[in-house]
């Protein structure tokens, strides 16, 4: 991978892209610098033009088979350079699916790395990526369509957290209930009802509440059976560890319940590949560390 221009011995001149759904939005672009960036357009634009091709503002077209948004992306991040910038700038998920796609494409390895590194700030591979996204994450977006980018470039890696948050749409009653129509594998509900399950126990040996520690616990559960998009691996954020929990419970229950949380959704997460039937972590990181070097 790498940001220089590959040296270009023809002037390719002034050209037109336009897309084929939208012609109307035709673009007019420096042959040269899209031939120096990516050899696919140095090897098409070295293709000679018949006289009677379609010009425009004495520019020929060039026809590019790709969707008009997609392409208006693309170029601007190609020659504008405030465009479409590495993280921690800020993207959007048009923006970066358009560039990705078509940076992959093309072959052009600057962008493609540029926009795995954004689409890296939210797939989290490790517990510690995953408690930090909310504040690592560039873009916001539909996981369906992420899922969809992911699995058309073949990005598995990129898959995880966007499955997880997928199913985290459904109701934990949904997800826990034996006679739900909900089709998910064993694990996924062996896992969410093991994160859940200090709120299921008695209080802790050394409780000393019986009578306030025990009922609230099913309180709470009752409440996480209402509530739908809930999320087990951070249905209980730190806050209310330090915060609610300390008045709602005994100091033995509530230290007990917190190291049984911590262990549940790390034991979620450690399974989340095989739920989902991807590649090991290992493999997935992997693959990720393999896409991020890049390749010139």
């Amino acid at each position: 991978m790498t940001d220089r221009l590959r040296p270009v011995s023809k002037d390719f001149g002034s050209k037109t892209a336009a897309s084929s759904s939208r012609p109307q939005t035709a673009s007019s672009v420096s042959g040269s610098v899209l031939a120096a960036r990516s050899p696919i357009f140095r090897d098409m634009l070295a293709i000679p033009q018949s006289e009677d091709q379609p010009t425009i503002g004495g520019c020929p077209i060039v026809v590019l088979p790709d969707s008009a948004k997609d392409l208006e992306y693309f170029l601007r991040a190609i020659f504008d350079s405030s465009f479409f910038e590495g993280p921690p700038k800020p993207s959007a998920q048009p923006i970066l699916a358009g560039v990705l796609r078509l940076s992959t494409k093309y072959e052009i390895g600057f962008l493609r790395q540029r926009a795995l590194q954004h689409l890296a700030t939210v797939s989290p591979l490790t517990v510690e990526e995953f408690d930090k996204i909310s504040s690592t994450r560039t873009f916001n977006g539909w996981p369906a369509q992420h899922l969809a980018l992911a699995d058309a470039l073949d990005m598995k890696w990129s898959m995880p957290y966007t499955m997880y948050t997928i199913s985290c749409s459904l109701t934990v009653d949904q997800l826990m209930s034996a006679a739900s129509d909900v089709h998910l594998s064993p694990s996924v509900l062996r896992n969410v009802k093991h994160t859940f399950s200090f709120l299921r126990g008695p209080p802790s040996s050394g409780c000393a509440s019986l009578d306030r520690c025990r009922p609230r616990r099913a309180e709470i559960l009752s409440l996480l059976l209402d509530k739908e998009g809930i999320s087990p691996m951070n249905s209980f954020p730190p806050f209310f560890w330090t915060g609610l929990f300390i008045k709602e419970f005994c100091a033995s229950c509530h230290s007990e319940m917190r190291t049984q949380y911590e262990e549940s959704r790390r034991r979620v997460w450690a399974e989340l590949p095989e739920m989902f039937g991807l590649p090991s972590w290992e493999k997935l990181r992997a693959a990720r560390d393999a896409d991020l070097v890049g390749r010139d």
